[in-house]
């Protein structure tokens, strides 16, 4: 149970954070409520708490949704998660991403899937995400809005076919 504190603790120690075929203890359907209720304790500092939702965002529910991918094959790429709660300092909007190596090296290049949990812990949306920032001179700078005004139409132009009946165009 997320919910409980010594639950937790304790898949935190079962979990290692170097094995990236790391087995998750718990359902990814367990996991999302404990991150949910750690971003109401949000604090830019690594308190105990954003520790604890580190370890969530990184590794268990990662490791979680890695368990649910199709077999090697399926995909017309082999596909990597990664979850990130920010450098140094803890990001409000923590994530977690499923992507293409080749495709999306880094979550500011390329396209991928994106797990975005809502900065006051209400709920989390699952995205089709492309880098917004790119690295010029050694600084991370925003790519211009004409370059993602671009990208966007073009993303709705190839999803035109597909039924997207339910989804939302924008994130609250």
């Amino acid at each position: 149970d997320i919910t409980d504190p010594d639950a937790v603790k304790a898949e935190i120690a079962e979990f290692d954070a170097s094995d990236e075929r790391a087995e998750p203890g718990q359902p990814v359907s367990e996991l999302i409520p404990g991150a949910f209720e750690l971003q109401r304790a949000w604090s830019q500092a690594s308190t105990p708490e954003m520790q604890l939702r580190g370890t969530l965002i990184r590794g268990l529910i990662p490791a979680a949704i890695r368990a649910l991918l199709p077999s090697e094959g399926t995909l017309p790429f082999t596909p990597s998660v990664e979850g990130s709660d920010g450098r140094g300092r803890k990001a409000r909007v923590p994530w977690v991403r499923v992507y293409s190596e080749a495709h999306s090296p880094r979550a500011t290049n390329g396209w991928y899937v994106g797990l975005l949990f809502a900065a006051d812990g209400s709920s989390a949306y699952l995205a089709l995400m492309s880098g917004t920032f790119e690295f010029v001179d050694g600084f991370l700078k925003p790519r211009p809005l004409q370059w993602l005004t671009q990208r966007i139409a073009w993303a709705r132009e190839v999803l035109v076919g597909s039924d997207t009946a339910g989804l939302t165009g924008t994130i609250q």
